[in-house]
């Protein structure tokens, strides 16, 4: 099996992605990009688990690149 490799792309809000998304796909042709929206900052998450929690439907990790997973 192929090994995949996986390119993170973190984005303040709405309108930062829907720029930056489409311009990373034209240049990584035959890829797929799949988004997953948090709505708070997920680097700063384990300081507001309870707000993270109201907003998103899980609480946060306590490092941000567990809670991406």
């Amino acid at each position: 099996m192929a090994k995949r490799k996986i390119v993170l792309l973190v984005v303040e809000g709405t309108s930062d992605a829907s720029l930056l998304v489409p311009a990373f796909s034209a240049l990584i042709e035959n890829r797929l990009f799949q988004g997953q929206e948090f709505h708070c900052d997920v680097l700063t998450a384990p300081n507001h688990r309870e707000e993270f929690h109201r907003r998103n439907g899980f609480y946060p990790a306590d490092k941000p690149s567990q809670t991406v997973r």
